[in-house]
């Protein structure tokens, strides 16, 4: 015969019981938390695989690296080994110290902060990667990162392999220019330090780098100056003001704005508000492909000839060049992306089909020189380039 344990044992197993269970999972957790062998405790990923490029000649791979710190305690980032295919050597990129630093965001915080390698819990740091390679059989087929940390309280460096990303096979898309013939400076283009390859904006649930390869076009005269020295306080003495801005590929527009007032040129005030919604000023969207957008920004009011709907060709008229939006004279900003948003979209790099480099400081208009053709490949920052 069976035993049936009496009521007041039931309720004090009832009571015990929880009370051993609860015990059984705060231990093990409360030993967790005071250990440190249970290595770093970040998380690194890479949110877009990197798509190479050339330009000066070179190929180049342009991507980030986000580090969040899930531990109360400080972590110290000494160092950062860029690592390609098991068994290649030795690292593709290394950097540390000013270097490393250089190369650090942190979203968030101050502008300057004491040492930008330290990552507070909680926090994250960016890095900024930028690899220029000598040839096309250089580009490895993948990447991988080393990781050199100095946690508080731990005196041993710990050293983590993570964030490995392979590179995109895709091509970057090939165009035609946006801009008719003239001299054109490629103004905050593509580089490591540019303010377009910074801006990493968190809108629409994600945060994108759309501008990661943006150019600022802004026209040269032959006096070698954006416009005449004493008259820039008006648009309309910019050498670049109402050139007209054409489809760099067939495409189908998406996305128009005008309408919105020209700022007056370097003016610290704008004419309307700055939003997501009026950042580009009046903006033509175009699709070229599944995944790659082109997008026009800072036109001139009334100016736009296109419309949502319309399929348009290479070459044709799009508008015209003006200083809408958050900009602060007149250019042409340009760039390609993975969707229609002008700021929620990953950036991606593309090619024109030709054009010359004329230099800056080492062009001599007298001499009209042809320049150093260049076929597709992106222009970089600052240069001085002429569309053929």
């Amino acid at each position: 015969m069976k035993t049936r344990p009496s009521k007041s044992l039931l309720l004090i197993l009832l009571r015990v019981i929880p009370s051993i269970v609860v015990v059984s999972f705060l231990c093990p957790l409360h030993l967790i938390q005071a250990q440190t062998d249970f290595g770093v405790p970040v998380q690194v990923e890479v949110p877009a695989a990197p798509i190479p490029f050339k330009a000066n000649g070179k190929f180049h791979i342009v991507y980030e690296v986000h580090i969040t710190n899930f531990r109360a305690p400080d972590l110290n980032l000494l160092r950062v080994d860029v690592l390609g295919e098991k068994g290649m050597t030795p690292p593709i990129g290394s950097y540390t110290d000013k270097e490393l630093s250089d190369r650090l965001g942190r979203p968030g915080l101050a502008a300057e902060v004491p040492d930008k390698r330290v990552i507070g819990g909680g926090l994250r740091a960016v890095v900024f990667i930028w690899l220029t390679l000598d040839d096309a059989a250089s580009i490895p087929t993948l990447l991988r990162h080393r990781l050199t940390f100095k946690m508080d309280g731990v005196e041993k460096e710990r050293i983590l392999e993570a964030g490995q990303v392979a590179v995109s096979k895709q091509s970057p898309v090939v165009l035609g220019p946006p801009l008719k013939e003239g001299m054109w400076i490629a103004a905050r283009g593509p580089s490591n330090v540019s303010g377009h390859r910074r801006a990493l904006i968190p809108t629409e649930g994600g945060a994108y780098i759309a501008q990661r390869f943006a150019i600022d076009l802004m026209k040269v005269g032959m006096d070698r100056r954006v416009s005449p020295e004493d008259h820039q306080s008006k648009n309309e003495s910019w050498y670049g003001y109402g050139a007209e801005v054409i489809a760099v590929a067939d495409g189908t527009v998406v996305a128009v704005k005008d309408g919105l007032a020209d700022n007056t040129p370097l003016s610290p005030e704008r004419a309307v508000p700055i939003t997501s919604e009026t950042v580009g000023g009046n903006y033509v969207t175009l699709k070229l492909a599944e995944g790659w957008y082109a997008f026009y920004a800072h036109l001139k009011p009334n100016s736009i000839r296109v419309k949502v709907g319309d399929k348009i060709a290479k070459g044709k008229l799009i508008g015209l060049l003006g200083n809408s939006g958050n900009s602060d004279a007149p250019h042409l900003h340009f760039h390609i992306a993975t969707g229609p948003s002008a700021l929620g979209a990953e950036g991606l790099p593309f090619l024109f089909e030709s054009f010359s480099v004329l230099g800056i400081e080492a062009f001599d208009p007298q001499k009209k020189s042809a320049g150093d053709k260049r076929e597709l490949e992106m222009p970089l920052e600052n240069a001085l380039i002429r569309f053929r």
